[in-house]
């Protein structure tokens, strides 16, 4: 995914919870992540916009983000 933290640089903030952290599970649990691999898309203020399971195509997570981000 680091081409997508280089494509929205300075519009987008990416952040990693490592599932394998335990100081993370407060974070985990309020995006409501349950399994290693899933990802979700949420707000300044933490509100889960989209949510995604197992593997990415970075395009369209890309598309996602700049339909968001367009309004």
């Amino acid at each position: 995914m680091s081409g997508l933290e280089d494509t929205f640089d300075g519009r987008v903030e990416f952040v990693e919870l490592d599932y394998e952290d335990p100081s993370l599970n407060d974070q985990r649990q309020a995006l409501g992540i349950t399994d290693r691999t899933q990802y979700v898309l949420a707000d300044g203020d933490g509100n889960v916009l989209k949510r995604w399971y197992g593997l990415l195509s970075e395009g369209a997570v890309a598309s996602e983000i700049e339909a968001i981000i367009s309004g």
